[in-house]
This record gives structure tokens, C-alpha cells and sequence, in this order.
């Protein structure tokens, strides 16, 4: 699960009252069978599959870390990756549970009658479509469709009649004009004057929470009858609706995509619904826009696998090719269905049958294999998939991530691995690489995944288990001194709010930061002579820090004139960084070092 910003949802000693009251083997214990293991409790990850228990529970620091997968954080963390909810649903379900009543606050009481509103909004579209005459012909357009009843119920469809105020002439008079507007549901008429209903003869699908089956209506998904236009219309941005970051039926997938771990990604709802009625219970749809960062962080939260299958004509390749990083940069990892040209998932099931759309999802392709999928057929071909791939290199920010798709995409185009990340990293387009010679020797390179330093953990483990050294950790060492991105991560975390524990530390710090916070909690126990060991371990930091300016002075003077004054310069800078090396390496000088970089 991504890290949410936390917006203030309660305040703080409400939550500290949360917390306390929810001690965390009690959560932990109610989803996974723990067993006494000394200090801590082991069980079996509720996170991943695992045959040899290797999910901890630390009851003094009220932390879960499992080091199998690297899932870690406190009892709200918990609660939110196994309900699959925000941190202030969690909040509120953990304090229910206690029997705590959280304080009022202004953002949520706004978004309550909204709620309420929507729902309401739902029963009556719910009911218009099942109306006898009312919702005949919308009834005929399902049937025409292939939708049968059962699936139009799990879904909760509707039908918005024809008419100005057939909702806001029924809602109107309970919940106010500006309410049903907020809601998304009415349109406010020129000068405020009135209202009128923003849904008029369309077949309505609710848009609902992922918080489990018949979770809250935000919005809804219109479909013209009359043929008004525009053809498909959702529900406006509301103070309960953001386009970006929901996804379309999740609520209805959500056990078997833990059980599969791969979600069908589609474009519309009418996909979503037709394969699920065909068997493929885990669809889910963008909802009619551009798969965003968010939409995808939501999708990490269910699966590690995502299989991409939008429609087959250009506009939907497109789609999937803007899709790509977002879901690659959430750590998904990624397949490709080729739907036929003019298909999309809804009527190549309804025309082909599911045992078509499941072939076709076993065929399902990787990115690289996407974008050069017609590489080979021309010259020009293949420099359009050269410009494609550098084209998606360049959204991924994270260069592990990146060199590994590098090195995949030139086993296919075989243009050489440095040339494309050469091709990445200038400014411009991608013109220049043109399609290579018949004959081309390809350079291969690993993919760089940066290694925690040991000198680097140890420290964090022990500020961790003597969190009272921060203030020495604030002084003594510079922040950049600490390379690794989750060791800085963590350590940020810790010299904030030294007193806060793991639990609160865990709450600033992001994904690897956590999970190291996490794991070190559950390992770390407090050496005999901490301020000793402290001592030690920032002189080996120091010097693996001076190891590296001492390289690059010598790599510098390498390339200047022996007699230069440069030259000169460097050379004392060399010897004062050798001597403080030295002294840093035996202890019988190290008593007298300063704390500055050279005495």
C-alpha cells in the first residue's frame, strides 16, 4: 500500500487514545494465528503466501514486520492494508472497536450528508430502472447489452429518467438546493435560481468505496439512451469524489483479487460488468480517464500484478501506453493484452465467448514486448519503438526500475544498452536513434540496485533501540552522510521526534524507510555500552564517507597538470584527508579528533 499524506483526521491525543486502546497483538491476532516467540509473537504473513512463519509482532513497540515481503508499521498500518482502507477509516474502525468516540471534525461532518444524500440518489435510480414502465426500455438496453439481472443487481445499476427534476423534486425539499449540487447531483441554473437533475435518461452505475461490498456511493456513471450527448458522464469532483485516485469496481473484486493477485485493468464500466458475469471476477476499470499515479497506488494496495486490457483501436493504445509508468512506478508488475482492432473487452467477450478473452490474457505480453511488438516490420517501425521506449524510460523515476527495462527493452531492439540510456538522459526527442546496422554487438549491464551500507543500518538500529542518541546523531553526523534512500528515510524519521517511538516514526517515513524502521524494531536491542558503540560506528560512517572524497580528489589531480597550482592544492587537501583518515582508523589517535572534517 502507498503512503497516504496524512491530513489531520482527529487530534493527536485522540489518536494517542486510539492507539493505546488498541493493543496490537489483540488486531494482529484477529486475522493471524501468532505464537510466543521470547520478546515478540510470530505468525505466518497475512501479506504473502509462506509456509515458515517469518511475521513478527512487538508488543513493547507496538509494531508488526514481516521479512519475507517487508510489509511493517503500526496497528493503524495494519488495519489499513488488511481492510484496504485510509488512515482515517482505520482510525474510526479502531475506535469503534474501543468504544472510543472520536471528536467531530469540520472536513468529515461536511462530506456526511453526502453520504447520505447518495445513497438515497441510488435507491431512487435503483428503483426507477426496476419501475415496470417507468424503466422498460432502459431494462431492454441491459438485455441488448448482455447484462442479466443478477449482474445489473451486484452492481447496483440504475436508470435516471427524462425530465429537469425527477431526483431534485424528490431530494430537494429534505436536503436543499446547495447539498444535491455538492453531491454532484444537480446543476445549479443561471443566477442560482433553481437546480435541475445532471442526470436525465441515462442508465446509472453507482460509484462506490473499495471498503467492501456495498461500500458508500460517491458518484455515478451515466450512459445516454436518448443518444444526448456526451454519449457517457460521471459524477463532477466533490468533497467525497476524486476522478483520479478511485477506481471502478474494486468493492465487487476485491477477495478475488487477494486471492489472484492480478487485477484486469479496462477502460468502462460495461467492460467491468461483462467480464465478471463471464467468470473474470477480478476487472476493474480506470473509470474513463487516464490511469493515474493514484489509481495505481490504490491498485498496489489489492495486487502485485496488473494484466492491461484496453480497447483495441488507437485511442485505446494510446491509453495503455500513458498507463505504463504510473503502474510500473507503483511496483506492479505488468502485462499487456492485444485486443483484435475495433474490440474492446466488453464485446469481444459478448462476441468471441470467455475462453477467447482468457487465451488471449495468457498471451498477455510485457511492456517491453508491447512497444516493439512491430519493430521488425520496417525501419521506420522500428525507430518508432525506440522512441516509445526512451519515451517511457524517462517516467520512471526510479533508476533501479528503469536500467532493468533498459537492458530488457535492447534485448529486443538490439541498439545497445548505453545508447538508449544515453537517448534518456539528454534533453530533446528521440530522432537520433535511428533503427541499427544488420549487425550490432550489444552491450549488456546490470541492473543497479543500491546496497544498504552495514555501517548505515547498524546506526539506525541502534538511534531505534537508543532513540536518546539523536541529539548526538544531530550533531555528529551530517545528513548526507547517510546515502541509502530508506536509511535517510528513516533517520529523518527519527531525529524529528526522538521521543515518538516506531510507531510514530513509522507514520512520517515512506515505503523502504518503513519497512527498515519495522524490521530493525523487531531485531534491535540496545547494546551494553550504547555511547561506545555510537562512538564507533559514526568514525566507520566517517571514514567510508572520506574513503569516497578521498577517490575523487585523486581522480580529480589525475587529470591536472603535475606542476599546477591546482595540482598543489590538491595534493594538501589529499594528505590533511589521508591523516584524518588514518586517525579515524586507529582508535589511540581517535580520542583527539574534533568533530569537524579535518583538525
Amino acid at each position: 500500500m502507498s503512503v497516504e499524506s496524512r491530513a489531520p483526521v482527529a487530534p493527536d491525543d485522540a489518536v494517542e487514545r486510539v492507539r493505546q486502546a488498541s493493543e496490537i497483538t489483540a488486531v494482529v491476532g484477529a486475522h493471524v494465528t501468532l505464537k510466543k516467540a521470547g520478546r515478540t509473537w510470530k505468525g505466518l504473513c497475512p501479506f504473502h503466501t509462506e509456509k515458515t512463519p517469518s511475521f513478527t509482532v512487538s508488543p513493547e513497540r507496538q509494531t508488526y514486520h514481516c521479512f519475507g515481503c517487508g510489509a511493517g508499521g503500526d496497528v493503524f498500518r495494519f488495519v489499513q492494508e488488511t481492510e484496504k482502507v485510509s488512515f482515517a477509516e482505520a482510525l474510526k474502525l479502531l475506535a469503534d472497536r474501543a468504544g472510543i468516540r472520536l471528536p467531530s471534525r469540520r472536513g468529515v461532518a461536511s462530506s456526511e450528508p453526502l453520504y447520505e444524500i447518495l445513497e438515497e440518489a441510488a435507491e431512487f435510480y435503483r428503483r426507477t430502472l426496476l419501475d415496470p414502465a417507468t424503466g422498460k426500455q432502459a431494462r431492454a438496453v441491459l438485455t441488448a447489452r448482455g447484462i442479466e439481472d443478477g449482474t445489473r443487481d451486484r452492481f447496483g445499476m440504475g436508470f435516471a429518467p427524462a425530465g429537469w427534476d425527477a431526483l431534485t423534486s424528490r431530494l430537494g425539499p429534505r436536503h436543499g438546493q446547495a447539498a444535491l449540487v455538492r453531491a454532484g447531483l444537480a446543476v445549479e441554473r443561471e443566477g442560482g435560481r433553481g437546480m435541475y437533475d445532471r442526470f436525465r435518461d441515462r442508465l446509472l452505475v453507482p460509484l462506490r468505496l473499495s471498503t467492501g461490498v456495498g461500500g458508500r456511493v460517491v458518484g455515478f456513471g451515466g450512459r445516454s439512451l436518448s443518444g444526448e450527448e456526451p454519449k457517457y458522464l460521471n459524477s463532477p469532483e466533490s468533497p467525497v469524489y476524486r476522478k483520479s485516485a478511485f477506481v471502478f469496481g474494486l468493492p465487487e473484486a476485491r477477495e478475488t483479487l487477494r486471492a489472484s493477485g492480478e487485477a484486469v485493468l479496462v477502460e468502462g464500466y460495461f467492460d467491468v460488468m461483462v467480464l465478471s458475469q463471464a467468470g473474470v471476477q477480478d476487472a476493474v476499470a480506470a473509470a474513463g480517464t487516464a490511469i493515474t499515479a493514484e489509481q495505481a497506488s490504490v491498485l498496489s494496495r489489492y495486487v502485485s500484478r496488473v494484466c492491461l486490457a484496453l480497447d483495441g483501436d488507437r485511442a485505446g493504445a494510446q491509453a495503455a501506453g500513458r498507463g505504463l509508468a504510473p503502474l510500473l512506478g507503483a511496483g506492479l508488475t505488468l502485462r499487456v493484452v492485444v485486443l483484435p482492432e475495433r474490440d474492446d473487452p466488453d464485446s469481444f467477450v459478448r462476441r468471441e465467448g470467455v475462453g477467447a478473452f482468457q487465451a488471449l490474457r495468457e498471451r498477455a505480453v510485457g511492456v517491453v514486448k508491447f512497444l516493439c511488438r512491430d519493430a521488425g516490420k520496417s525501419g521506420e517501425a522500428h525507430a518508432q519503438a525506440i522512441a516509445k521506449v526512451v519515451t517511457l524510460a524517462r517516467e520512471l523515476k526510479d533508476l533501479s526500475l528503469r536500467d532493468g527495462f533498459l537492458v530488457d527493452a535492447d534485448r529486443e531492439l538490439g541498439v545497445g544498452f548505453d545508447r538508449l540510456r544515453h537517448e534518456v538522459e539528454k534533453p530533446g526527442a528521440t530522432k537520433s536513434m535511428a533503427a541499427p546496422p544488420s549487425v550490432t554487438v550489444k552491450t549488456q549491464a546490470p541492473v543497479v540496485v543500491q546496497r544498504m551500507p552495514f555501517v548505515e543500518r547498524s546506526l539506525i538500529a541502534l538511534l531505534v533501540a537508543e532513540p536518546r542518541l539523536a541529539e548526538r546523531a544531530v550533531e555528529a553526523v551530517p545528513e548526507e552522510w547517510i546515502r541509502h534512500p530508506a536509511a535517510r528515510e528513516a533517520w529523518r524519521a527519527i531525529v524529528a521526534d526522538p521521543e515518538g517511538g516506531v510507531a510514530h516514526w513509522c507514520e512520517s517515513a515512506e515505503g523502504a524507510g518503513r519497512a527498515l524502521l519495522t524490521s530493525l524494531a523487531s531485531e534491535s536491542d540496545a547494546p551494553v555500552e550504547a555511547e561506545k558503540a555510537w562512538d564507533e560506528l559514526v568514525r566507520s560512517l566517517e571514514f567510508e564517507v572520506r574513503k569516497k572524497e578521498l577517490s575523487q580528489l585523486q581522480s580529480d589531480l589525475a587529470r591536472l597538470p603535475a606542476e599546477s597550482r591546482e595540482a598543489r592544492d590538491l595534493m594538501g587537501a589529499i594528505e590533511e584527508l589521508s591523516v584524518r583518515m588514518w586517525k579515524l582508523r586507529n582508535r589511540s589517535a581517535a580520542q583527539g579528533l574534533g568533530k569537524g572534517a579535518s583538525e
